[in-house]
């Protein structure tokens, strides 16, 4: 038999059935801990419980075969959400009741009408379409199917959030309320539930939901505050290119994954929230303008404390 002179294959054991072999690797070593009186705990390794889709107080099955222990996964029962539906829910509402179960990970969301829908097949379709995954499986109840996604894509997802709140602060900067920005919202809304639901899914940190929540405020802020400059049509001032200057370094801290950079970020956005509004006193111009711009800073300010956490997991 060919010997096995790859890392990966140190300490493997070949077990031979007939014709076929059977190859086991060691993919992992862990520590025996000690819990109660008797009892004795080990870890499962993350990848594997990834793989098989496991979350807490799911089931495995244990196999003993002589010195050996086979783990297997069990089913699962799929994660189910019953919404009732009254003649009071219009589409916002029925939008709201769906996003809220998308982001806690259901998997199968079951509409219940108690009477006549409010709402039109076509309204209810084009809710479905803003979160990846849904589709209508059964008209009788209205049941809906959620497809699961690849965790992996939740930082790409937060990535495309935070080129929405650049190119969204840009369009404020330059054209001080001359276009109209509520595409916008609807895409910062739909990446922020995709990256929630990616979150709950993978069991990653909770940091990643407050950056997509502050991520999703920024820009929401920044189109209420493009909207502002169109009807009251204020004279022009610095703050919205301030806070652009503000994201800019946030979002290179994100996307290198860098913690030195989250640091000097975050202690830059402190410098310059204090630095534009002071305790006490408040920057000249337009009242409307500073309202907006300090919620987009303060926000700023948290998503800076987020990297801080985010990137500092990464850092040996």
């Amino acid at each position: 038999m060919k010997k096995f002179t790859n890392i990966n294959y140190i300490k493997t054991r070949t077990y031979l059935k007939g014709k076929r072999e059977q190859i086991r690797m060691e993919v992992a070593r862990r520590k025996i801990i000690k819990q109660g009186l008797g009892g004795r705990t080990i870890s499962l390794p993350i990848d594997w419980v990834r793989k098989n889709n496991l979350r807490p107080g799911d089931d495995v099955k244990i196999y003993n075969e002589g010195n050996h222990l086979i783990i297997t996964p069990t089913e699962r029962p799929v994660k189910t959400t019953q919404l009732t539906i009254t003649p009071a829910t219009n589409k916002l509402l029925l939008r709201t009741l769906i996003a809220n179960a998308y982001r806690s990970g259901a998997e199968r969301i079951v509409l219940r009408p108690t009477q006549k829908m409010a709402f039109s097949q076509a309204a209810l379709t084009s809710v479905i379409k803003e979160f990846p995954g849904l589709t209508i499986e059964e008209q009788d109840y209205t049941i809906i199917m959620m497809l699961k996604d690849d965790p992996s894509h939740i930082r790409r997802h937060l990535r495309v959030s935070f080129q929405i709140a650049k190119t969204a602060l840009e369009e404020v900067s330059t054209q001080w309320g001359a276009t109209g920005l509520h595409s916008f919202r609807q895409r910062a809304l739909k990446e922020r539930d995709i990256t929630i639901r990616n979150v709950v899914v993978a069991e990653e940190s909770a940091d990643y939901i407050e950056l997509a929540s502050q991520l999703e405020k920024v820009i929401a802020h920044s189109v209420y505050l493009n909207d502002y400059l169109r009807l009251a049509k204020p004279p022009r001032c610095e703050l919205p290119e301030k806070a652009l200057q503000m994201l800019l370094p946030l979002k290179e801290a994100f996307e290198k994954n860098d913690f030195q950079r989250a640091t000097t970020a975050w202690n830059t956005s402190r410098e310059q929230l204090y630095r534009y509004f002071p305790k006490g006193s408040s920057p000249r111009g337009d009242p409307g303008v500073q309202r907006f711009v300090f919620t987009i800073m303060r926000s700023l300010r948290h998503i800076a404390s987020r990297l801080l956490a985010i990137t500092a997991e990464k850092t040996p």
